[in-house]
């Protein structure tokens, strides 16, 4: 029985849906083998028919994860891109997580380096104070709305703002807290603030307790490529952000890891 076009299989995880685990077999098939390899070869190595493996190889070559040449497959440039993508964002966690310990122990307050994905907040690495309260202390990996967050506002103003117009008035700016900013307009002139000032604030608009202070991070492109934040209770943060020597240190400090990520100081304009 060609059991790829069934759902699941019998005594396996009922959300596993087999079809799609065998085509990325193949794909980690494809990518592991120094050398391209035959459909028959692709077939004998993930255990499949040949007809289905067929089938599957032409749903990724089709989506560009796969390319044919002659009669041989290989990687095609949407597992190049994938591959980028894991890369730089590993490359910002390593680079940045020194300076952020350094900066935890300065202003004694979480401090954190996140990328927006999917028009969400995710942080690649989180480092915590001591003292840190319970509500702050959600770990690497935790996903945050970008309207509402210091960091989500930062990555947002260096996005095409057209882009992020459309995003906000298709999926609406939720109002978590009397601060929230949850028009798209307001939203807006705030980016454009932010593109001005140079770093972002949150001011209890996620959590009414919770303030931050968040900066860019560029790469040897000048392209932001993910933001840094300072976060604490509200009563523990300077009285303004704006303006505050706790600013300064934030955006300093995102300098120096930018330019750890080869940024020379030429910024890239939309």
């Amino acid at each position: 029985m060609d059991t790829a076009d069934e759902e699941t299989e019998p005594g396996k995880d009922r959300y596993l849906v087999v079809a799609a685990a065998r085509t990325l077999d193949i794909l980690d098939t494809v990518a592991a083998s120094p050398n391209p390899l035959t459909l028959t070869e692709i077939a004998a190595s993930v255990g499949l028919p040949r007809p289905t493996a067929h089938r599957l190889v032409r749903t990724l070559q089709a989506s560009n994860w796969l390319e044919r040449e002659n009669n041989y497959y290989k990687v095609g440039f949407k597992g190049f891109q994938l591959g980028a993508a894991a890369g730089a964002s590993l490359e910002v966690r390593t680079v940045s997580l020194p300076y952020l310990v350094e900066l935890r122990d300065s202003l004694q307050l979480n401090v954190q380096v996140a990328k927006l994905a999917q028009w969400q907040v995710v942080y690649l690495e989180r480092v915590l104070s001591p003292n840190s309260p319970k509500l702050l202390q959600a770990r690497a990996g935790a996903i945050l709305p970008a309207h509402c967050t210091g960091l989500g506002k930062v990555l947002l103003a260096h996005r095409n703002l057209e882009d992020v117009a459309k995003w906000a008035t298709q999926e609406g700016l939720e109002k978590l807290t009397p601060n929230t900013i949850s028009d798209v307009g307001s939203l807006l002139e705030a980016l454009y603030d932010i593109r001005s000032r140079g770093y972002g604030i949150e001011d209890g608009e996620r959590q009414p307790e919770v303030a931050c202070i968040a900066a860019p991070l560029r790469d040897f492109s000048g392209e932001v490529v993910a933001a840094i934040s300072a976060t604490g209770l509200r009563e523990s943060m300077p009285r303004p952000l704006i303006g505050s020597d706790m600013a300064d240190e934030i955006t300093r400090v995102a300098g120096a890891i930018s330019q750890a990520l080869g940024y020379s100081g030429t910024q890239r304009t939309r």
